[in-house]
């Protein structure tokens, strides 16, 4: 026998995966002739840099690169308009008839004329919980801007979390308003509320490290911006609190702070939720079947049935097995300062209701992270009163029209 496989089938994204992983480990077993090489971008502390992915994009352009490739990070979209992806239209049609997926996160990926180029082996859904004028407030930036109440809408965090968060929230009404997009006007509305929302929490570009002990706070750039921010609502310092949840074992201190606040609800934030682990292929793959199998695999039972960690299962039938798996006796506990909180695996009930409002979201959020990264940079001196939010507007829009037609 040959000591390698005589094929290799290489899967290729910018930082390391649990669900991509597992998935090769079974594969590999299916396939024994076939050698399933998982590479990615990173660099040793997890960083990935712009020139890393400025030559990925090179070599793909040029026909070359991965066979499957993991999109979290990446221009999925240009790869799209360009032609790189391969339509994957049939590989869903029998994962749909083998192992359903959540009907609007296939819809949500799904073109016009019933074209698929990626799609999300996981999603991560941001719950809200709070008093009702909270939740309430979040579905528009003018009623976030106006929020009026004993405490700050949000607890404290950089600019750069705000900016992002709320992006992300109202991502439709930023990105994809009837206007065209992020035009100057819309972005005016949007840093115009971000400003005011960071002159009630304090919100600074950076911390120091006696405020960051203070506050209970740090400068890490979150993803998406969405902060844990809930035990800051149970000691009333902000009007609502947040997580991003990627399974039950995030909603466990959620829970605790609900059922010691009964004037609270929880709820989705707009529908919205956060693609993770989206997985394309190349279109010049000299593997293609190899390459769709593949992708088969990762949206099986047995791979979506695990808790990896790095999002909820799209798989219907996974997510009822995690659903009903019980971890009795399972507690999770954090404290900081003179704040103590614990809470215990939910029960099926909590679990349920969990799931079911999983399956509420419908909203796929996709900010590119380069035109972030522009905005972020940009808003800076506005935050900061330097600036006029039309100037702040005028100089993101010019860098990011400069971006764009680069794309093309």
């Amino acid at each position: 026998m040959a000591a390698v496989p005589p094929v290799t089938l290489t899967v290729y994204g910018l930082k390391e995966n649990a669900t991509v992983r597992q998935t090769a480990v079974l594969f590999q077993k299916e396939h024994p002739d076939v050698r399933v090489e998982v590479l990615n971008g990173a660099d040793q502390d997890g960083n990935v840099s712009e020139d890393t992915i400025r030559a990925l994009n090179t070599e793909i352009l040029g026909g070359r690169g991965a066979d499957v490739l993991i999109l979290d990070g990446l221009p999925g979209t240009s790869y799209e308009e360009k032609g790189i992806l391969m339509d994957l239209r049939q590989v869903f049609e029998t994962i749909q008839k083998e192992n359903p997926v959540m009907e609007q996160v296939l819809t949500g990926f799904t073109k016009e004329d019933g074209s698929i180029y990626q799609m999300p082996a996981r999603i991560a859904v941001p719950l809200i919980l709070g008093q009702e004028s909270a939740l309430k407030a979040v579905e528009s930036l003018e009623g976030m801007k106006n929020y009026e109440g004993q405490a700050p809408l949000f607890y404290t965090t950089t600019y750069e979390n705000m900016l992002k968060m709320v992006a992300s929230i109202r991502y439709e009404e930023i990105f994809k308003s009837e206007d065209g997009g992020l035009t100057e006007e819309v972005l005016v509305n949007y840093l115009e509320t971000v400003k005011a929302l960071t002159e009630k929490n304090h919100a600074q570009s950076m911390f120091t490290q006696e405020e960051m002990e203070r506050l209970h706070i740090s400068n890490h750039v979150m993803p998406y911006g969405i902060c844990g921010s809930y035990t800051y609502f149970d000691q009333g310092f902000s009007g609502c609190g947040t997580e991003n949840m990627k399974g039950i074992f995030d909603m466990i201190l959620f829970e605790a702070v609900l059922d010691k606040n009964p004037e609270a609800r929880q709820d989705t934030i707009n529908d919205i939720y956060f693609p993770e682990v989206l997985v394309g292929v190349n279109q010049n793959t000299d593997q293609p079947e190899l390459a769709k199998e593949f992708v088969r695999r990762m949206f099986s039972t047995e791979v979506q049935k695990e808790d990896l960690f790095d999002g909820i299962a799209v798989n219907l039938e996974a997510q009822k097995i995690n659903c009903e798996t019980d971890k009795e006796g399972f507690s999770v506990g954090s404290s900081y300062g003179d704040y103590d909180i614990g809470g215990e695996w939910p029960d099926l009930e909590k679990r349920r209701e969990f799931y079911d409002l999983i399956g509420t979201v419908k909203v796929p959020v996709m900010v590119d992270e380069t035109v972030m990264r522009m905005i972020a940079d940009g808003a800076g001196e506005y935050l900061d009163g330097k600036v006029r939010a039309e100037q702040a507007a005028e100089g993101i829009c010019r860098q990011v029209r400069l971006y764009e037609a680069e794309r093309e």
